[in-house]
Parts: structure tokens; sequence; C-alpha cells
């Protein structure tokens, strides 16, 4: 692939996202700088790139709390088989230190192999010397040590590509690669520097090469306001993929990642006091929270509270990223993806939003958005802040049905021209 040379004087962007063979997406690069917006018709994939950034962002930052989880399910589970096997040689009631073993296993405690192993791996020796066990018992004892010693945890490259293929399973339904065609290939570069190179079936990572961090701490989707009506439905869903197996992949990544955010907004934004630089409810001179008492959200405003089944959708939809700043879960280091936040709001609103968007990319926060409204382009092309390089895609399929994802330099006629066209269509005449 030949990148456009850059022109003189050019903001050049930090991170570049290439995405081949997943949905409508095909051979696309896109350059993802503070602010990208991508709009274009319905059917193009503009999600599909959200959706895949979301993924790749969650498996870098999350690996670390997945090891420590897989790592103490593993020792959990093999301590407890050693445990099984010597408790059928060894009399409980005469020795209390095996017995509370046992009832440590059965708290919430965090295991640690240095402090908690040495008394079952040393009464499992001294069984084995003992030569009173059957043959069958014996290898029985053996192997349960042989495991608990042997068998090494993932590495951080394992769990990785693991998370990764968890978190674009449950996005894309279990469908990741387009139909009849080549491995999908996923590639990140961070200015000069690839930083990231996958190529994946619908059920494995065929190739995995990484070269260091992304260089963000977390990743949040939001796609409307529904999150807040069915909160109570995922909120309690593991975010990491874990004993989530009998969802088989009906709710997406990023629902259950959502839901898990406002979970810790709803326990923990009383206590909050930080100042904030950005108020998405200025509009509404109002705020939304959970009330225990309601059993849900709602939205304060002029000294009344109202249910958030009784809240138009379009203030919901705002709600749910004024919450998500409001307790910390966007700044300097993190990504907001926004697909088509323009839904359920009318065009004052629209705008609105889209200064809000614009303040928070003035904040650190890197946004993407997909649209369209050519309300939501106009306006951010006019509230974004120049000195950080907004990029402009249109998507849009080709004559050969294909799909494009077309830089258009910072000029955005092209794409109001299309999303006008619907209209001028009705009046009889064409968009000049």
């Amino acid at each position: 692939r030949k990148e456009p040379p850059q022109k003189p004087g050019r903001f050049r962007s930090v991170m570049k996202l290439y995405i081949d063979a997943i949905g409508k997406v095909v051979n696309s690069t896109i350059e993802l700088n503070s602010l990208t917006l991508i709009a274009g018709e319905n059917d193009t994939g503009k999600s599909t790139i959200g959706k895949v950034l979301f993924a790749i962002v969650q498996a870098f930052s999350k690996f670390p709390l997945v090891v420590q989880r897989e790592n103490q399910v593993k020792l959990r589970r093999d301590l407890e088989q050693l445990y099984i096997e010597l408790r059928r040689h060894i009399d409980l009631g005469e020795n209390n230190e095996l017995a509370k073993v046992f009832s440590f296993f059965r708290s919430e405690a965090s295991l640690s192999k240095d402090i908690h192993v040495a008394l079952l791996r040393n009464l499992a020796v001294d069984v084995l010397k003992k030569n009173e066990l059957t043959p069958i018992n014996r290898h029985r004892v053996m192997a349960a040590l042989k495991n608990f010693d042997d068998e090494l945890p993932d590495g951080e490259e394992r769990v990785i590509t693991k998370h990764l293929l968890r978190a674009l399973k449950a996005e894309f339904a279990g469908q990741i690669k387009k139909k009849n065609s080549h491995h999908a290939r996923i590639e990140i570069s961070d200015g000069a520097t690839k930083i990231l190179e996958v190529s994946l079936e619908d059920n494995r990572i065929v190739d995995f090469k990484e070269s260091g961090p992304l260089g963000l701490r977390d990743a949040t989707f939001v796609d409307g306001p529904s999150i807040i009506q069915y909160f109570p439905g995922v909120s309690h869903l593991n975010s990491l993929g874990e004993n989530n197996r009998s969802r088989r992949w009906t709710i997406p990544y990023h629902v259950v990642d959502l839901g898990n955010k406002l979970q810790g907004v709803k326990e923990t934004i009383d206590l909050l006091t930080t100042d904030k630089s950005v108020n998405l409810f200025n509009v509404f001179n109002g705020g939304m929270r959970y009330d225990d008492d309601h059993s849900g959200f709602v939205l304060s405003k002029d000294s009344f509270e109202f249910p958030a089944n009784n809240v138009a959708s379009g203030i919901k939809a705002i709600a749910v990223v004024d919450m998500l700043q409001r307790g910390e879960f966007l700044g300097s280091d993190t990504l907001l993806v926004l697909d088509e936040p323009e839904t359920n709001l009318h065009p004052t609103w629209q705008v609105q939003y889209a200064r809000a968007i614009c303040e928070l990319v003035k904040t650190g926060t890197k946004i993407l958005v997909t649209t369209h409204s050519p309300y939501m382009v106009e306006a951010i092309r006019t509230f974004a802040p120049a000195e950080l390089g907004p990029k402009f895609y249109f998507s849009h399929h080709t004559e050969k049905g294909s799909v494009e994802y077309k830089d258009t330099d910072g000029d955005i006629t092209e794409i109001l021209q299309a999303l006008a066209q619907p209209m001028f269509d009705l009046a009889g005449g064409d968009v000049e």
C-alpha cells in the first residue's frame, strides 16, 4: 500500500489504523488524530472502524487484569486439585494446617503461590514417601503435584491475543472476517513505527506481532442512550469476558464495558470533587445521576427530578458521555468512540453536542465520531481546534460496490453534498 505524500505544513497524525476484510471494510487506512470524523451513507462500515479500534485498545489495556485474574483462577484450581488428592490420604482431624488451607480455598482471598503452597507441596512429598498408596492414587498425587509445579500461566502475548479475539467476537457476533475472503488483517502504526500486526479468522488469531504499548489506557464505545434503560441487566457482567460464555456473543463487548463504567459512576460520582472544564449539560441546565430510591437514573433539573423513562432520548444520549466525563473515565490517555451521536437529537442539540465534543478534545480526550448528519459534520468542523489537526473522512460505495474511506483533507464539501443529496432528489434537483 502506498501512503499519499504529506503536503507541506500538513499535520502528521500520531496513529494510523489499517483494516482489511472485516465486515464491509476492505484495504482501508484511517489516520487517528485527536479528533477524527467519518461521515457518509449507512452500511459503509463506519461502526466497524470504531469497534475494531475499541477492541484493540481494550485487549492491550486490560491484559494485566486478565493475567492477574486468570492466573488466580489457575492457581486456585491447581491447589484445589492437589488438596483433594491429599485429603484422601491425610486425616483432616489430625492436621489442622491442611484444614486451614482448605478453608482458605473457600474464601475469596487473593492467592500467593509463595505463601500458600509450600505446605501442600511438602505434604504431597511426605505422602508419596510413605509408599502406602495404590498405583492409581500415587499417579493422581504425582500428576496433581506436577501439574501445579510445571504448568505456567499464559504469557503477555497469548493473553492479549486471547482477549482481542474475545472482544472482536463479542462485537461482531462471532463473525469477524468478511465472507469468502483471505485472512482478515489489522495494523496500527504510531508515526513511523508499526506497533501491531494481526491476521485472523473468525475463531483464531493466525499471526500476531506487537512492538510496544498503544499509548492509550482505555477506550469507550457509545452508540446511543439505550444503556440507561437496560443498565441493571448488564452492569453485573464482567467486561473482561470471563464467566460470560452463556451470553454467546449476544451482548456486544462495548455494551458490557459501558455498563461497568456507569456502575463505577453510580458508586463513586458523589465522592468526586474534581472541577470539570466541560459540562455537557449546560444546554439543559441539569444533570443525570443514579438514584437508589428510583432504582435507576434520574435527571435533576430546576429543583425537580425526572426518572430516565420520562426523559427525552437525546438528553439521555448526552448524559451517558457527561457521566463518563464526571466519573473520570475520559482523559488524555483514553479514546472515546461516538457512533452516530446525532441519533434522537434535534439539529440545535446536535450543534450543542458537537461543541461539547470539541471541548472534550481540548482537554486531551481522543475522539472518533461516525455520523451521517450534515449538522454534526459542519458543527464539528466549525468548533474543532485547528491546531489539533482534526481529520474528516467520507465513507461511500464505489461503482464497483466496494467501500472507500476518502480523506477529505479538511474540505467537507463532498460530505455535505452527499448527505444533502436525498433532500434535493425529493425537490427534483441536484446539489450545486
